[in-house]
């Protein structure tokens, strides 16, 4: 090499080093042999130490990937026996980490005496090049598998002339033609004979040439020569100049329908808000009442005229107030109520119901309205649950004072004994015994309950004196029982009414205990309701009473204890001839062998008479072992005695039940579930039916207002436009044209937002 050469090849090297670019050098015709230079950065491109190389430690085929190691020695031999002095080649190198990198190689060929004689490598990093054009290629294959695999939308490409060029599985669909027989033809095709005639399909894709994009509406033809009603855009594609079209048509037939239908929806709506069963309402956010139907208005005793003058808050019971504006705070955050809830409803005449009723949120113009609630009148169920918890706390509260009588030690034992069974079981505020002589005043000889040592102050006679006229004496003289339904406005307890008042007593019942047709005592049970004592319950806590007088008697003459247990059993039918009065299904099983106890005559009629002793879910559900949604867990073990409400549908049947569970103590003491169900059949159709109609009314606004609104829009912004454009004297025609656009709009608004059909 000339020292000039030299010199060259030196000053070539200075700049590359730190630089972006690789050099390499080695002899020609020569394999595997120790490369002979190779630029300082290589270490910082490719990891490798240029010593590496020039030891011949690294031989630089073996870094060229395997993928593309033999095509890149074939394609440089073939440059050099066609004396190509200089060739450019991309390949990957396999770098010292053991990754890969993307090269461009351009190689030079040297010549000494005519002859090549060296290789000149320059090589540049173009990994990111190839990844972005990779991506790049992946994107557009992506695009495009995705316009061919739509088929809720025709998308294909015109030419600047209105021919299709590009056809996908969407178009196909939609009008029937497959690729090869359309592509090509004008897009005049797809138009109605009279829109062909005048000039539309040119007029559509001259203004979307003119404006960059074509938006509208109209009646489109398909292969088989149904028509459809389509949506449309027309997209130009421009470069400079004009290189075609990009058309979407959508398929809105159904839109179509669902307009026509539209009214008929509206009708059908007002008939079920009016003639529904259901209490259905709506009012504001703060309670104010802004509709609701006449089952509503019935059911409360109110007209439609003083609806505007109610509030929710004003039929709330006080003591659920704090729930009602609880679950009104729930409604605007959530939307809805997540569960049911239960009020105790006023009624003008000044009585109750009680309704269980869920809630929504009603939108109007995008923004939270008001409140929708829908409610069933659940006053029936509440009164049987009513009758039941009373029913089987009676019960209890006889079983076992029955039982205390039966085994207590000794008299004083069994009274106080039974003074705390009708407090703590009973749920009485005070019960007290008292034993009476004529003309004498009675005794207090067993008390339990709050303020019990106001008993001890207690001054009653059986005489005339005043003391002798409160509940005490007369149930003492008469031999009847004696009830104070309201201590704080009666004037039976003149002269213990301060201290009643003061200890909370609100109403109260005095039994006398009549042993051999002789008062010998009387059993006195306060409350702390007023009218706590309905008709059932006086007659078992007469019987109660008549059962301690008997037990007096028994507890002192042992000989009668025999008749106890006959008292005992005939308590049992009387709660049993209770349960047969009521006309809901009710029975009686053993939690753990599901066998059947009891049935009412309701169940004998609807399961057969001869059920007893047989298992409750073969009988009731048709079923070989026990049912997945037996409730034993929720009425026994720390539930027990707690009452749990469900529905369900009963597969024998097909009758959906509200049933009321609860664990009590069957008569031989066996812990035993108790179920009166509800019959709602007719209440869950009914209210299934109720939201149907809701939620399809809700789905008609949403998606009428959204098809109305759109196209109502852009006609109305084409024509602001085209004032623009036009002669002063045709733009009162335009206003005119706008005038009734905006008209419709407000009927669309009314009929979407009200229902009510007028500007």
């Amino acid at each position: 090499m000339k020292k000039s050469e030299k010199k060259a090849e030196i000053e070539e090297r200075k700049l590359f080093v730190g630089g972006p670019v690789v050099v390499f050098k080695w002899k020609v015709g020569e394999e595997n042999i120790p490369v002979e230079y190779v630029s300082p950065n290589v270490k910082d491109v490719f990891g490798y130490t240029p010593e590496e190389f020039t030891s011949g430690k690294i031989v630089y085929d073996d870094i060229i990937h395997p993928d593309d190691r033999e095509r890149v020695i074939v394609e440089a031999q073939s440059y050099r026996r066609k004396g190509v002095m200089q060739f450019e080649q991309e390949y990957r190198i396999v770098t010292a980490d053991g990754k890969y990198k993307w090269v461009h190689d351009f190689t030079v060929i040297k010549k000494e005496k005519g002859k090549p004689t060296y290789y000149h490598g320059y090589l540049v990093d173009i990994t990111k090049r190839k990844e972005t054009e990779e991506s790049l290629k992946e994107s557009e294959e992506k695009y495009r598998m995705m316009v061919d695999s739509v088929e809720d939308y025709a998308i294909f490409m015109l030419d600047d002339k209105g021919h299709v060029v590009s056809w996908n599985k969407g178009a196909e669909r939609i009008k029937g033609y497959k690729a090869e027989e359309i592509i090509g033809k004008h897009v005049s095709i797809f138009y109605t004979d009279e829109d062909v005639k005048g000039g539309r399909p040119e007029k559509e894709l001259e203004t979307a040439a003119k404006k960059g994009k074509f938006e509208g509406e109209g009646w489109r033809v398909r292969k088989d020569g149904s028509r459809f009603w389509a949506n449309i855009v027309i997209t130009a594609l421009k470069d400079g100049k004009l290189r075609g079209f990009v058309k979407i048509t959508r398929d809105l037939t159904e839109r179509k329908k669902m307009e026509e239908s539209l009214k008929e929806s509206e009708e059908r709506y007002k008939a079920l808000f009016d003639r529904s069963l259901y209490l259905v309402y709506l009012h504001d956010f703060e309670g104010n009442f802004i509709d609701a139907n006449d089952a509503t208005l019935k059911l409360l005793g109110y007209k439609r005229k003083e609806l505007p003058s109610l509030k929710f808050s004003s039929l709330i019971d006080e003591e659920q107030l704090p729930l009602a504006l609880k679950n009104i705070e729930e409604i605007k955050k959530a939307g809805y109520t997540k569960e049911p809830s239960c009020y105790k409803l006023k009624k003008k005449d000044g009585g109750h119901i009680w309704a269980e009723t869920e809630a929504s949120v009603v939108y109007k113009d995008g923004k939270p309205y008001a409140i929708q609630g829908i409610a069933r009148d659940i006053t029936k169920q509440k009164e049987a649950e009513e009758k039941l918890r009373k029913a089987n706390r009676m019960f209890k509260v006889l079983y076992k004072s029955n039982e205390a009588l039966i085994f207590a030690k000794n008299e004083e034992e069994s009274l106080n004994d039974i003074c705390n069974i009708i407090v703590k079981d009973g749920g009485y505020s005070l019960a007290w015994v008292g034993y009476t002589e004529e003309g004498k005043e009675v005794k207090v000889v067993a008390a339990c309950g709050k303020h019990v040592d106001c008993v001890k102050k207690i001054k009653a006679l059986g005489g005339k004196s005043e003391f002798g006229k409160g509940p005490t004496g007369t149930a003492i003289k008469t031999g009847k029982p004696c009830i104070e339904k309201d201590i704080e406005h009666g004037d039976s307890y003149i002269p213990w009414w301060e201290e009643a008042i003061k200890h909370g007593v609100k109403s109260s019942i005095a039994l006398p205990l009549i042993a051999n047709g002789k008062t010998i005592g009387v059993l006195s049970i306060c409350s702390g309701e007023i009218n706590a004592f309905d008709e059932e319950e006086v007659t078992l806590l007469s019987q109660l009473a008549d059962d301690l007088a008997y037990g007096i008697l028994s507890s002192r003459n042992k000989v009668e204890r025999e008749r106890m247990e006959k008292e005992l059993e005939k308590e049992r039918e009387q709660l049993l001839s209770i349960f047969e009065g009521i006309d809901e299904p009710i029975y009686v099983a053993d939690p753990g062998t599901y066998e059947i106890l009891y049935v009412n005559r309701t169940m004998k009629k609807e399961f057969g008479s001869d059920i007893i002793g047989k298992k409750c879910y073969e009988i009731f559900q048709k079923l070989d072992k026990p049912c997945d949604f037996c409730t034993n867990d929720k009425i026994f073990g720390k539930n027990f005695g707690k009452t749990y409400v469900w529905e369900f549908q009963n597969k024998k049947t097909g009758k959906w039940y509200r049933c009321i569970d609860r664990g009590i103590t069957w008569h031989d003491g066996r812990k035993v579930r108790l179920e009166i169900a509800i019959d709602i059949t007719d209440m869950v159709e009914a209210e299934e039916e109720t939201k149907r109609a809701l939620e399809l009314e809700k789905q008609f606004k949403l998606e009428a207002a959204h098809y109305f609104f759109n196209p109502i829009a852009i006609a109305k912004g084409y024509l602001e436009l085209a004032m623009e454009e036009v002669p002063e004297k045709q733009k009162e025609k335009l206003k005119a044209a706008k005038h009734a656009i905006s008209r419709v709009e407000k009927v669309v608004k009314n009929v979407t937002q009200r229902g009510e059909i007028h500007e």
